[in-house]
C-alpha cells in the first residue's frame, strides 16, 4: 500500500477509536455521516438543452443512476450488517464513506457498540449501471478497519 494511502487510514482509525457518545439505535437512526474521497467519482455532463431539434439518436443502454447520498450509503450498510449479524448499536450520524476510485467502491464505515465493545460496521458498495450493490460487509475491532479497506483495494469480498 502507498505510504500517502496510509497516512488518511491511520487518521481514520485513530478518529473510529477515540470517538465517544451516545449510540443511536439502527432502528432510529438519522445518518449524518462525512465522506472522503481518494478520487472524486466522473460523471457525464447533461448538455443544455436548445432550442433546434436534436437528431441525435438514443442512447443505446439505460440511463444511469445518480450516486446515492452519504446518508443512503450508510443506511444501507447499517441494515445489510444489522441483517447479517444484529444486536448492535450503530452511531449512523458519526458514519464516513469513502469514494474507493479503483474499484468503483463506497467504502463505508459506522461506529458500533456491541454490549459496551466498541467496533465497527464496514461495507463495500459498489457502483454499478443498475445502482450501489453492497457487495462486502461485516463488523470489526476499531483497528481492523485499515484491513477491510486494504481487501477492498486488493478486490477481496469476503461476502460475495
Amino acid at each position: 500500500m502507498r505510504r500517502s494511502a496510509v497516512v488518511p487510514l491511520i487518521a481514520l482509525v485513530a478518529l473510529l477509536a477515540g470517538c465517544t457518545g451516545a449510540p443511536i439505535p439502527a432502528s432510529s437512526a438519522t445518518p449524518a455521516p462525512t465522506r472522503t474521497a481518494t478520487t472524486a467519482p466522473t460523471s457525464t455532463a447533461t448538455p443544455a438543452p436548445s432550442s433546434s431539434p436534436s437528431t441525435a439518436p438514443a442512447p443505446s443502454s439505460p440511463p444511469v443512476a445518480s450516486d446515492p447520498t452519504d446518508g443512503e450509503l450508510v443506511t444501507m450498510c447499517v441494515e445489510k450488517v444489522d441483517a447479517y449479524a444484529g444486536g448492535a448499536t450503530y452511531a449512523s450520524d458519526r458514519g464516513t464513506v469513502e469514494w474507493l476510485a479503483e474499484q468503483t467502491t463506497w467504502f463505508v464505515v459506522v461506529p458500533t457498540d456491541r454490549d459496551g465493545n466498541e467496533g465497527a460496521a464496514v461495507c463495500g458498495i459498489e457502483k454499478t449501471s443498475a445502482g450501489p450493490d453492497v457487495t462486502t460487509y461485516g463488523e470489526t475491532i476499531p483497528s481492523g478497519v485499515a484491513d477491510q479497506r486494504a481487501e477492498l483495494l486488493r478486490g477481496e469480498h469476503p461476502h460475495e
